[in-house]
């Protein structure tokens, strides 16, 4: 499972990308982000793989907190 708990993405220059995202996402979903250019969909996924760090909030994968996995424990997990 995938969670993701009041995330936010501020860039340096104020650009406010991703605003308060709560999302759950289940094993096995299937799942899809569409939006306008700019609406931060690019911004979330390279949050979700870690490349880059969420400004506030919490993303979770199969019960443990992003920012505490290794890069190779999330990639162990992405394999799941």
């Amino acid at each position: 499972m995938i969670q993701l708990k009041h995330v936010n993405k501020i860039y340096n220059n104020g650009f406010h990308a991703v605003k308060d995202i709560n999302l759950e996402i289940q094993k096995g979903d299937i799942f899809g982000i569409i939006g306008l250019s700019g609406a931060g969909k690019s911004s979330l996924i390279r949050m979700l793989n870690r490349l880059e760090e969420a400004s506030s909030g919490e993303i979770w994968i199969e019960g443990s907190p992003i920012h505490s996995l290794s890069k190779q424990e999330l990639l162990e997990k992405r394999k799941k």
